[in-house]
């Protein structure tokens, strides 16, 4: 247990002289060696959200929520959606459909954040990274300015082919311009931005500026 504690410390935590002496001995621990240490990652932890709320407070980072109970907010709104992402997905004998819930999900969310940090998130990462169409009104009446999902969600919806879908990524410091497309609504536009896989790559349109995006993910921003 005290090894298992000891992977799971981070780099930051690994300087407090308890985390040290552990990882110097390597060897023979005891139940009385876990308690100092459990009690340094409760400390760690405690200053995660004030670390981020200050780096938010002053600019330097935008923090997304998730749904509330983490659910799959398209199936919320319409277990039929499923077929939207695979049409041999099998469906429930009784159809739900509670958009009610979806938004109850998003407001609970943001306002838990709010509370935690003092401001709503920007944007969100939904379950799984599950969107649809149906949920983008419901993230944007919440306030919330971008939603992430995965590049292969991007290209499913684009119905991009292989010719079509990029095979060698640029490089993280080549900006990626982005072709569109977008989701009209009666407010306004949702605007996709997609990433690349090999890391964080800048995705950039004349709508948005320069967003900075990781991995493989798709940034749905909402102008």
């Amino acid at each position: 247990q005290v090894w298992f504690n000891l992977a799971w410390t981070g780099v930051t935590a690994r300087t407090n002289p308890v985390v040290q002496a552990l990882l110097a001995r390597g060897r023979d621990f005891t139940e009385a060696d876990k308690l100092p240490l459990l009690e340094v990652q409760r400390q760690t932890v405690a200053t995660i959200i004030p670390r981020w709320k200050a780096l938010a407070d002053k600019g330097v980072v935008e923090l997304s929520a998730s749904p509330y109970y983490h659910p799959i907010l398209p199936l919320l709104c319409d277990t039929d959606l499923a077929r939207s992402a695979d049409p041999s997905s099998p469906l429930p004998a009784s159809r739900f459909r509670w958009r009610s819930d979806a938004e109850a999900q998003i407001r609970l969310a943001t306002a838990a954040h709010e509370r935690r940090f003092g401001a709503p998130p920007a944007g969100m990462w939904p379950s799984e990274g599950s969107v649809t169409a149906e949920i983008l009104p419901l993230v944007r009446a919440a306030g919330l300015r971008w939603l992430v999902s995965d590049e292969a969600i991007l290209w499913k919806t684009l119905a991009g082919s292989a010719a079509t879908r990029p095979t060698s990524p640029p490089s993280p410091t080549t900006p990626t311009f982005c072709p569109g497309p977008t989701f009209q609504c009666a407010s306004g536009e949702y605007m996709v931005m997609p990433a690349h896989n090999n890391g964080a790559t800048a995705a950039s349109c004349s709508v948005c500026g320069i967003l900075s995006t990781n991995f493989s993910s798709t940034t749905i921003w909402f102008e």
